[in-house]
């Protein structure tokens, strides 16, 4: 599978996050709807790409990006906008799910802490991965992220990243990741904490 590097500002970027992401356990643990889940989705994604704490990279797979990744250089100062920054603030205010979110500040900020920690002992981070509901179980995943890795090895990088869904948990260890915490939010969610260390 050929592998294209990712623009951020392609038209059909944020509308196939929002389609993969939909059923991912935080999302749902904050609405019902799926409408305000793909508005949820569209906010923190952007804050993602908005506020780096790194320069991002990306790659897809599939003329309708079937599949996408999103690495995060920790070595290299990233960008951050503050005017930015704040209309994500309003956005998120007026997102009909504050209500929520509120309820979930405390292990909403545990985790932010436990990521901040994480990231201060890595060298890059998956920010993003995700796979079109229709091509799970298709290999995309190992196709996007194994490649990455081995420049990784190479490199001598140690790599990080979170996940909310378990199922992730498996895939993750199968490319030597570990899991060095993890942030319960209740009704069964988790947001789970990964480390990486070169393969030599």
């Amino acid at each position: 599978m050929m592998l294209k590097t990712l623009s951020f500002e392609q038209h059909n970027f944020m509308p196939s996050v929002e389609r993969a992401l939909v059923d991912d356990p935080l999302y749902v643990l904050l609405s019902d709807s799926e409408l305000q889940r793909q508005k949820l989705i569209n906010i923190f994604s952007s804050r993602i790409l908005n506020s780096s704490d790194g320069v991002l990279s990306g790659f897809y797979i599939g003329d309708n990006l079937d599949a996408a990744v999103i690495w995060n250089d920790l070595r290299s100062e990233g960008y951050y906008s503050r005017l930015k920054a704040i209309k994500l603030q309003f956005r998120m205010l007026t997102s009909g799910s504050i209500g929520r979110i509120g309820q979930l500040q405390k292990p909403l900020q545990q985790m932010e802490a436990n990521i901040t920690k994480l990231k201060s002992g890595c060298d890059s981070y998956l920010e993003l991965l995700f796979v079109k509901k229709s091509m799970r179980g298709m290999g995309l995943s190992s196709a996007l992220v194994y490649p990455q890795l081995q420049c990784f090895d190479q490199q001598q990088r140690v790599c990080g990243l979170d996940t909310f869904n378990p199922a992730n948990i498996p895939i993750y260890q199968k490319f030597a990741f570990e899991l060095v915490s993890q942030v319960e939010f209740g009704s069964g969610v988790a947001n789970y904490q990964m480390m990486r260390h070169p393969n030599l």
